[in-house]
């Protein structure tokens, strides 16, 4: 019988968000009772600063940073795993069981000189889902010369559904995109699990940043989409259409 892994995606105009954070663990806290779940964290807008001091710029393409040198990298990793062990820190506070990784650990996550991007050792982040821990993956990689990468938490979250696809797992990855900003109508949509155009998403304002909207675009039928206010009960609206 397959299992459902919700695998979040949170980018980085939540992660700096204190009352987010407090949000988001409250509703968490009931909702991983029911379904094995896994965040992935884009890097936070702290990274993006500490990457400017390092002598880079904090500036995002395609929502995710570029790190030229190393002085770059190292403030970032700094950062990223500053970031991972405060995260776990406000689950610990509540009495929430979570582990911290990031990409670049481990070979987790590794990009090739085409700028393409593989995941393994995702079997043993799933293991801490099913104990009922919480995996939290700090979006990044390595490439084949050993430097630090940023990644787009977007990325992630479907190479972990395709992994899970691909390895003949029982297990069932399903991306859910956290909603930055949540309006009426589409509180009521989500309640309701109705379907989502993408074109109501960016009217309200409620993606994370703008280099969602090609991702979704390519893969609209594969993502759901919720508010943290929506995580205890797990209700998610799915995305379907185009633009229109």
């Amino acid at each position: 019988m397959d299992e459902r892994v919700v695998i979040l995606c949170v980018d980085h105009r939540l992660d700096d968000d204190l009352l987010f954070w407090q949000s988001f663990i409250r509703e968490v806290s009931g909702a991983r009772l029911h379904e094995p779940m896994f965040l992935v964290l884009g890097s936070s807008d702290r990274c993006a600063l500490m990457v400017e001091a390092a002598g880079g710029t904090s500036t995002r393409t395609d929502g995710v940073l570029r790190l030229e040198s190393s002085a770059e990298r190292e403030a970032f990793e700094r950062a990223l795993r500053d970031d991972g062990r405060r995260i776990v820190q406000l689950f610990s506070d509540s009495g929430v069981s979570s582990v911290s990784f990031a990409g670049f650990d481990r070979g987790i996550l590794i990009c090739d000189d085409s700028d393409g991007l593989a995941v393994s050792r995702v079997g043993s982040m799933t293991a801490w889902c099913r104990s009922g821990v919480i995996p939290v993956l700090m979006s990044s990689a390595r490439n084949l010369r050993g430097e630090i990468l940023d990644v787009h938490p977007a990325t992630v979250c479907k190479l972990i559904v395709d992994w899970m696809k691909r390895n003949g797992t029982n297990l069932v990855g399903d991306m859910v995109l956290l909603l930055y900003r949540l309006s009426d109508d589409l509180a009521e949509k989500i309640d309701s699990r109705a379907e989502l155009k993408l074109r109501e998403l960016v009217e309200a304002e409620a993606l994370p940043d703008p280099s969602y909207v090609p991702f979704i675009e390519e893969f609209r039928f594969e993502i759901g989409v919720s508010h943290v206010s929506r995580l205890a009960e797990m209700k998610t609206a799915r995305l379907a259409g185009g633009r229109d």
